[in-house]
């Protein structure tokens, strides 16, 4: 098991706080109930008070990042220092990401929410495929060099998808 330092493992947590932050800082502007919910068609169809989008929302992503360092620190058997890195990082950058989103879609009307999240998950996906082909255990064999490119594809059409979204104006 790796030490780390305390800075290192609450930085997350520093970075799954900012979006809520910004929430109280405008959180005047906001309206009564946030919709934190969307089809795909762009239209709400889930809502949730401001205090309690405050609470769970920061609440609940901490819980993820917690259960991921606690993962993390205790397996031995991932062994790539740089899978490792990503894996604590990914979660609060993806989350902070979403969350920022639906604020801004709810403070401002005509935010693309559908674009952003596209981007986000294409944007992961990439990244997450980059390690694919790589020893990051003891005793597994790394996945074949086909799943990567297959997951570098479809993470290039995704956010084809989002930009032709966001060009469009949709």
């Amino acid at each position: 098991m790796t030490k780390t330092k305390p800075i290192t493992r609450l930085t997350p947590y520093l970075l799954l706080a900012l979006p809520y932050a910004y929430a109280l800082f405008v959180y005047g502007k906001l309206p009564a109930h946030l919709a934190v919910h969307f089809a795909t068609s762009t239209n709400p169809n889930a809502y949730l008070s401001k205090p309690l989008f405050l609470i769970t929302g920061l609440l609940f992503g901490c819980l993820l990042q917690a259960f991921m360092d606690w993962t993390l620190q205790g397996s031995d058997r991932i062994t790539n220092a740089s899978f490792r890195h990503v894996f604590h990082w990914l979660l609060p950058l993806v989350w902070s990401g979403l969350s920022l989103a639906i604020l801004w879609r709810n403070l401002f009307t005509h935010f693309p929410i559908l674009a952003s999240s596209l981007y986000t998950v294409g944007i992961s996906l990439l990244i997450i495929s980059n390690y694919l082909p790589k020893q990051v255990q003891v005793g597994r064999q790394p996945l074949p060099r086909w799943t990567a490119y297959t997951l570098t594809l479809i993470s290039l059409l995704i956010l084809l998808w989002a930009s032709v979204l966001l060009l469009t104006g949709k």
